[in-house]
């Protein structure tokens, strides 16, 4: 939510423009475009064409998250934005970039590490766990699951290393 604009061009080099062929489109933005690939050339051909003039009004291609959405319904929303303001748009494509990224790992079938964690939680009798993860780069990403209490914080930390440790271990064994 706080990227800028050059942060948002680099976020959303690799999705394909509204209304784009989809033999041309990633896999995912493919499906996420499919009631868009039923419409009629007319349609498609306004959604790149109302694109491009969007892209050169703000300087990006036109964000927004396609999925179950018609072409009829993207162009609607393509040309009610295109009297924004800039900083309007920029906050669009934040939101837009958001959304599609919120899908994507929702929909990813290995993505059900939050379920498989809360079941864990639940079958352990555990009220709550955090996790760090880090990418070797200085970056820090903390996930936090259950409901930890000023009660819980000790144990929580006296078994982070026992707990990961466990998971790797099950994690390398399966």
């Amino acid at each position: 939510r706080k990227f800028d604009k050059a942060q948002i061009l680099e976020a959303a080099s690799f999705h394909g423009d509204i209304g784009e062929n989809k033999k041309t489109l990633d896999g995912m933005a493919s499906k996420e475009q499919a009631l868009v690939h039923q419409e009629d050339a007319a349609i498609k051909e306004q959604l790149l064409t109302s694109g491009k003039t969007y892209r050169d009004k703000f300087g990006m291609k036109f964000l927004i998250s396609a999925q179950g959405k018609s072409g009829k319904e993207l162009l609607a929303a393509l040309n009610a934005r295109m009297g924004n303001a800039p900083e309007v748009e920029l906050d669009n494509a934040r939101t837009a970039l958001w959304e599609i990224t919120r899908k994507r790992l929702a929909a990813h079938p290995t993505n059900n590490l939050q379920e498989f964690i809360t079941d864990a939680l639940k079958r352990h009798k555990v009220d709550a766990a955090q996790a760090c993860i880090s990418t070797g780069e200085g970056q820090l990403q903390n996930l936090a699951f259950g409901s930890a209490s000023a009660k819980t914080w000790f144990e929580v930390a006296s078994l982070s290393k026992t707990i990961g440790s466990c998971f790797a271990i099950e994690y390398f064994r399966k």
